[in-house]
């Protein structure tokens, strides 16, 4: 059986591309929080406290598990 390989293009492409992604959800929800508090019935300031309830915890273990992974690899973590 043939392997295809991934040309080094496509791999940054991918990853940039994942990032992205994953900052954008916050962008994402900013504008959509009147609805989100509507929905929950709660305040806006209250539902505010979702992005920052997940944005926080996404910061500390980027640094905590991001040397780690680069240390063991990632499928030992």
């Amino acid at each position: 059986m043939e392997k295809k390989s991934i040309n080094k293009n496509s791999i940054v492409l991918l990853l940039g591309l994942a990032g992205f992604i994953v900052m954008a959800d916050n962008w994402v929800v900013s504008p959509i929080l009147p609805a989100i508090a509507e929905n929950l019935n709660v305040e806006i300031a209250k539902a505010g406290l979702l992005i920052t309830a997940y944005m926080i915890p996404f910061g500390i273990f980027q640094i905590i598990f991001g040397p780690l992974a680069d240390r063991y690899g990632k499928n030992k973590l």
